[in-house]
């Protein structure tokens, strides 16, 4: 028997094959990268609307979670500031007493603003403080109805003493934070405190 002849395929045909497959898997490749294209875009759309959504509800999270650590903060320090300072000194008194030393001479006016309270409350605390020889009062020559107030060396004393416990507080509070996160802590609290002065915003 006469062997069949398996005739060779050519050239042409050989290239035309590999063009097909090619264009087989470039379609494939396409159909791949328009499916992930069009996820993204869906996805971006679901993001971008839950932003929208939840937007100031998220801020009022944040800005319950840090109220409740705040007076945590403010509860607990009022508490050592009180038992610590006792029986001679209180805390706004110790503020009226770092502004003296700041400034040596003020008038009870000049004090409101800084302790947020009403002029009668002040005069009341400066009669406390006065009565503890914390401070003194004198009347200006020229003016005898300005009263000026500066700081005895007794209040001097207690200024000194006051900041060692305000700053033994903070010391312990601060104390399991490293040093890098409390640097971040100050420039992060800094951003939230206003920069208007006691006196601009009174005038």
């Amino acid at each position: 028997m006469v062997p069949l002849q398996v005739e060779q395929p050519g050239a042409a045909y050989i290239f035309v094959t590999i063009l097909i497959q090619c264009s087989y898997i470039f379609y494939s490749l396409w159909m791949i990268y328009f499916f992930l294209l069009q996820e993204i875009e869906s996805l971006s759309r679901n993001v971008d609307i839950q932003k929208r959504t939840v937007g100031k509800e998220g801020i009022s999270v944040h800005s319950s979670e840090f109220s409740k650590i705040w007076h945590k903060i403010l509860k607990d320090y009022k508490l050592h500031m009180d038992s610590k300072l006792a029986p001679t000194l209180t805390d706004a008194q110790l503020t009226v007493l770092e502004l003296l030393q700041e400034r040596d001479v003020m008038k009870p006016s000049d004090l409101a603003p800084h302790l947020a309270t009403s002029p009668a409350a002040v005069t009341m605390l400066l009669d406390r403080m006065e009565k503890h020889e914390l401070i003194s009062r004198e009347r200006d020559n020229a003016d005898r109805r300005i009263v000026w107030i500066s700081i005895t060396e007794t209040g001097k004393k207690e200024t000194e003493r006051g900041l060692k416990i305000r700053s033994d507080f903070f010391a312990e509070a601060l104390d399991p934070i490293s040093s890098h996160n409390q640097q971040l802590l100050l420039y992060l609290m800094g951003k939230m405190v206003v920069t208007t002065t006691p006196e601009a915003a009174t005038s």
